[in-house]
């Protein structure tokens, strides 16, 4: 499964460089085919993926219909969130 038509605004561009990531990057990991994905609290998704250079990050999105999903926000992985993605695509 890959993440597709991602829609981007100030705010959303805003607070996710305030965790040090970049648009980019979430572009990056949403493309890619090694992603877990999970649901949370109502119509939001979390992704756990790699980036290109290898940094793995948790992309939390806000489905919107129709394959367009709002990026809430983005950070570094966990340690746990880490050994159970390494688990599921050794």
């Amino acid at each position: 499964m890959t993440i597709q038509n991602l829609i981007w605004d100030e705010w959303n561009v805003g607070h996710i460089a305030r965790h040090n990531v970049k648009p980019e990057e979430v572009e990056e990991v949403c493309g890619s085919r090694k992603i877990f994905t999970s649901k949370v609290r109502g119509q939001k998704k979390r992704i756990i993926g790699r980036t290109l250079s290898g940094r793995y990050l948790a992309i939390f999105l806000a489905d919107k219909g129709e394959n367009d999903y709002y990026i809430v926000t983005a950070r570094d992985i966990t340690v746990k969130e880490k050994k159970y993605y390494k688990r599921r695509f050794k």
